[in-house]
């Protein structure tokens, strides 16, 4: 194996041909940033216990890579990671990693399992997001913040719980989940973003917590199956295509504080012209 190596920083890996599984030496406890970088030939890695980070893009493009275990001493991984691992099949997460940075996992379409640690509380935008065979996820009761294009394109999700400790998530985080048929929202949020649940074709209910403040411009927008969708007394306003194009849903009940009512916000749907009525 040819490794380059500085001190306790592993600074690159040359592949040799016919070589396809590594075992990075005991005492690094650094990988830098692309030290893997498109190496399509590996397929696993095993990292000793003290590696404590992972730079950023450090096996990005690896895809024939299948197996990656990480130690318990990992607190940091950097953005892109493992984007592009289109063969990997399943991570365990270290258990004390807070963030997963984004695109972590950006498109590795076959990543069906991720188990996240208990002490995560920041998903960073699009760290899985193109995980087309990821069905299901357990998020930590930590968790606070999910960025925006998180869980974007993972299409074969289907039900999805949020901690109530989850008090941001941003914009298009669900877009085109669209196997997602339940979602079980965080009683600590405030704002639903643009186009969070975009094109989430099997969704058929939604009932938006108490807390919720205000529903942004398309967050529900072409949800075709969504039946039925419960307002909570203290939500303010509704963004313009907010509902459109959801022409399956029932005419819903509209808050009595409700201030704004953006345009078009239910167009598509056969009451449209009497939702004020």
């Amino acid at each position: 194996m040819s490794f380059e190596i500085n001190g306790r920083e592993l600074l690159r890996w040359e592949e040799q041909p016919g070589e396809s599984a590594v075992r990075v030496p005991d005492g690094v406890e650094v990988i830098r940033e692309a030290a893997f970088r498109g190496k399509n030939t590996l397929q696993s890695v095993i990292l000793p216990q003290g590696v404590r980070e992972i730079g950023d893009a450090a096996f990005d493009g690896c895809s024939a890579l299948t197996e990656i275990i990480l130690p318990d001493s990992v607190r940091s991984i950097g953005i892109a990671a493992f984007r592009d691992c289109t063969a990997l099949k399943e991570v365990r997460l270290p258990p004390d990693l807070k963030v997963l940075s984004r695109q972590l996992f950006c498109g590795c379409r076959a990543l069906s399992s991720v188990l996240l640690p208990e002490k995560a509380e920041h998903l960073l935008p699009e760290c899985l997001s193109g995980c087309r065979s990821l069905t299901k996820i357990v998020l930590p009761g930590h968790l606070r913040q999910m960025g925006d294009h998180c869980f974007a394109g993972c299409r074969s999700l289907k039900g999805i719980s949020l901690p109530d400790s989850v008090v941001e998530m941003e914009y298009s985080s669900f877009w085109g989940c669209e196997q997602l048929e339940n979602i079980t929202l965080s009683a600590g949020l405030r704002y639903i973003r643009k186009y969070t649940f975009h094109g989430c074709i099997s969704l058929q209910s939604v009932v938006i917590p108490e807390g919720v403040m205000s529903i942004a411009e398309g967050a529900f927008q072409g949800c075709v199956r969504l039946k039925e969708v419960r307002f909570p007394e203290g939500l303010e306003a509704i963004g313009k295509w907010a509902f459109r194009n959801c022409t399956s849903l029932q005419k819903p009940l509209l808050p009595k504080g409700l201030i704004v009512l953006g345009a078009k916000a239910f167009a598509g749907c056969e009451w449209e012209d009497s939702i004020l009525q």
